[in-house]
């Protein structure tokens, strides 16, 4: 609700610099709160005022990783391809930008995790998370535990997917980010949705999710 009153302020205002950090905040928001389409839209936003305005460092508004996971969400891998592409490009050979780039990790090996790549995405997210962990970005540890609990889960190794998710617990318990704990703890519970930033094709075999991007690519029976 914030986010949403800051964007319409700012842009009524003409104050692009704050209309984009709240358009990134709501997008957030609305994929935590499991709208991936909302927040699809709000971080494209700030994706196509950029381009517009050929503005293109990753390292500023940050928005790219929470976009690829929001597609990945939505199963338009396609789409997350080409956003994880044109950011790698951005910050290619450049210092400073070890904090992005983890998190772009973290978002390829999501899209990695749709099309079966689990050990490149086992790989990423390794890197994600020692890099994480060295820059102190502890919300982005538990993150990538999140999603390694998502890899360990499609390679059908339950105990492995809850001890990464009690691990991400712990840290987000001893951190008080509540809202992060919650939604693991959604994850843990068997009687609860499962978190909502999960992807949709993860939840399906292998031979169902080919099945699935067949009949979005227009296949017959």
């Amino acid at each position: 609700t914030l986010a949403s009153r800051g964007a319409a302020a700012a842009e009524e205002h003409g104050d692009t610099r704050y209309w984009q950090r709240h358009l990134v905040l709501l997008g957030q928001a609305l994929l935590r709160s499991g709208d991936a389409e909302g927040a699809c839209e709000a971080l494209s936003q700030v994706r196509d005022y950029e381009r517009e305005h050929d503005f293109g460092d990753p390292t500023v508004n940050r928005w790219h990783a929470d976009l690829v996971t929001a597609l990945v969400v939505l199963g338009r891998l396609d789409d997350a391809d080409g956003v994880l592409s044109e950011a790698r490009r951005a910050v290619a050979g450049r210092d400073g930008t070890d904090g992005v780039a983890a998190q772009l990790d973290r978002a390829e090996a999501q899209l990695l995790i749709c099309r079966c790549g689990l050990d490149q995405a086992e790989s990423l997210l390794d890197r994600s998370g020692k890099v994480a962990a060295d820059r102190g970005m502890r919300i982005d540890v538990g993150r990538t535990l999140i999603v390694r609990a998502h890899l360990e889960r499609k390679r059908r190794r339950a105990a492995a997917a809850r001890a990464a998710l009690q691990e991400a617990l712990a840290l987000f318990e001893h951190l008080h980010a509540d809202a992060w704990a919650a939604q693991v703890r959604a994850e843990l519970s068997p009687d609860k949705p499962a978190y909502p930033a999960d992807a949709v094709l993860d939840r399906l075999t292998d031979a169902e999710a080919r099945v699935a991007r067949e009949v979005v690519q227009g296949a017959s029976n």
